[in-house]
């Protein structure tokens, strides 16, 4: 009974510590619904860099995180959740181009004509042609196209 009464409040405690550990730890909400808990080492432009699982380094574009809430309890919120659910949603419809960051996006398919498509000197000068690729893009559900110079590229959250 003596041996019982030492080991069980030992025991409990190694219980606890994992627990303990993941408290100390940054929150990250993905747009997804996931909840990544690990530490934000940095958070740069559309880059959040931060380390998970204790074992790797990884770069997530803010597109694709709702908010951060750090083990301070300050909140950053990084970016709104596109919703498109048909054609009519297709001003909400985010084009991103070359050099955007779509990391944590998840790649869906070809948007827009391909034998020309909308190429990111349009985007500023040919608003028709934006508005038709947007249209597209929101009638497959689709919230966010990247435009490059060869092809268009719609994406979702992963």
């Amino acid at each position: 009974m003596y041996i019982f009464r030492k080991f069980v409040p030992v025991f409990l405690f190694l219980l606890t510590l994992p627990f303990l550990s993941m408290a100390q730890e940054d929150k990250i909400y993905l747009h997804n619904g996931q909840t990544i808990v690990g530490k934000v080492l940095s958070v740069e432009g559309e880059n959040v860099n931060f380390v998970y699982l204790k074992m790797e380094n990884v770069k997530c574009g803010t597109y694709a995180i709702e908010k951060i809430v750090y083990v301070d309890g300050k909140t950053t919120i990084m970016s709104p959740k596109i919703i498109v659910t048909s054609k009519d949603d297709w001003e909400k419809v985010r084009i991103l181009l070359p050099n955007d960051d779509i990391s944590g996006l998840k790649y869906q398919s070809f948007v827009g004509d391909i034998r020309k498509p909308v190429t990111p000197e349009m985007v500023a000068t040919d608003k028709e042609a934006v508005k038709k690729l947007k249209q597209e893009a929101a009638a497959k559900g689709f919230p966010f196209v990247q435009v490059t110079a060869k092809k268009n590229i719609g994406f979702t959250y992963n």
